[in-house]
């Protein structure tokens, strides 16, 4: 087994950046697509070995990240996945919480991929773009504090002020 250097952010980094590289080649991307269906995913492992090495292969969080990225390439920093569904569901917020609330109940990674890669779907559909290189690195070390962050942005709870701001004295 090859061992990767780097922080997982890094290696997020670099893992998107060959990504983007591989854009205009159709036949890779549909290849990486295939990686969001149980029955094709192992379509998708050749390539993403040639992009994250061989430890990218059956791992949930690359194989998801990358069929999602070529289902859906609109890739900009925005923040974490919280305000990618909140811009999703801003018309219809009653509807779409219900996705967003199975979304945090995820209990591990192959889970919670699932969900995203169905949110993925809805935000293509309405032209919501994706922070990839956030979503990788939340759903890498998804935990309870990721699912607090995605929650925050989500239902836009504000940061608890500063002691020291004048908005923080009674």
């Amino acid at each position: 087994m090859t061992q990767q250097h780097g922080k997982p952010e890094e290696r997020a980094t670099k893992f998107l950046e060959r990504l983007v590289a591989t854009k205009d080649d159709r036949g890779k991307m549909a290849c990486l697509r295939r990686g969001l269906s149980p029955g094709t995913r192992h379509y998708s492992w050749q390539v993403l070995a040639a992009i994250g090495g061989a430890s990218a292969i059956d791992d949930p969080v690359c194989e998801t990240v990358a069929a999602c990225f070529a289902l859906h390439p609109e890739n900009k920093k925005i923040g974490n996945f919280g305000v990618t569904c909140q811009k999703i569901g801003k018309d219809n917020m009653d509807a779409f919480e219900r996705h967003f609330r199975r979304l945090i109940a995820s209990g591990d990674r192959r889970d919670v991929c699932v969900q995203v890669a169905n949110i993925v779907k809805k935000a293509k559909s309405e032209g919501v773009a994706i922070d990839y290189e956030t979503l990788f690195v939340d759903l890498y070390y998804w935990s309870d504090r990721v699912k607090v962050c995605w929650a925050q942005k989500f239902w836009s709870v504000p940061e608890e002020p500063d002691e020291t701001s004048e908005e923080g004295a009674p």
